[in-house]
């Protein structure tokens, strides 16, 4: 398993605090006007919990996607058209590892297409209309696009197909969260306690049942604030062979 596909499934397992069924929903505007020869693609997210993480891959079979010269990296548009992947215009967004749950490690994100994964640590993502990514491919472009989101308690796996520039949805999956189990679900018992109070009150120190609590909210936070800086080590390094 590749260390995409670890750090994705952390992110997206961390952030889950809930057993409610959350809204998810993927939506892409396009515009073949505004540059000529190209077509831009915006994605955005609605959701009722925090938007954590997404993954891209793209096959082209012709055509190509548009790249801005400038001084800005895949996070930020270098220009008019260009492409680049930011959640909720957020300029914490990182970017720079390949798209690994999709099928391709290897980072990707050039005129030949995409393989890409991107996250953040902010935990007030949610509303209507969050910026995930725009892509802008010619228009004569033709191949396969995936794409994976993930919230706070919802994920939506889509697969996409791309003609003449413009990225069309085909089909969707989402994929149910694992409820979290209630907290002490089997209190242990103690035949060696007093009979009239319940048994003998716990160690404040011991853990208890080991399958009875639940992850708190912040340790969570601290799981994905470790996999930033872990995903920031390896885009730094990444960076020295290759400017994204």
């Amino acid at each position: 398993m590749s260390m995409t596909r670890n750090l994705f499934a952390g992110i997206t397992c961390a952030a889950a605090c809930s057993q409610a069924y959350a809204l998810l929903s993927v939506n892409v505007l396009q515009d073949d006007t505004t540059v000529p020869g190209w077509v831009i693609n915006t994605f955005t997210v609605d959701s009722d919990t925090d938007v954590t993480v997404a993954e891209a891959l793209s096959r082209l079979d012709s055509g190509s996607m548009l790249q801005v010269p400038g001084i800005f990296n895949s996070r930020q548009s270098n220009g008019l058209g260009d492409s680049f992947f930011n959640i909720n215009n957020d300029g914490l967004t990182i970017a720079g590892l390949g798209a690994g749950d999709l099928g391709n490690s290897n980072a990707i994100f050039d005129s030949t297409g995409i393989s890409q994964t991107w996250f953040n640590i902010r935990t007030s993502d949610i509303g209507t209309d969050m910026h995930l990514a725009t892509l802008t491919f010619s228009d004569d472009a033709v191949g396969d696009f995936d794409l994976i989101v993930a919230s706070g308690q919802g994920q939506r796996n889509s697969s996409y197909s791309i003609l003449n520039g413009f990225i069309d949805l085909t089909s969707t999956i989402d994929p149910r969260p694992i409820p979290i189990p209630p907290d002490n679900p089997n209190p242990p018992s103690n035949p060696g306690g007093n009979p009239g109070t319940g048994g003998t009150p716990p160690n404040p120190g011991s853990s208890g049942n080991p399958g009875s609590n639940t992850i708190p909210e912040p340790v969570g936070l601290g799981l994905i604030a470790l996999a930033a800086a872990a995903f920031g080590g390896l885009h730094r390094r990444w960076l020295g062979h290759q400017r994204v």
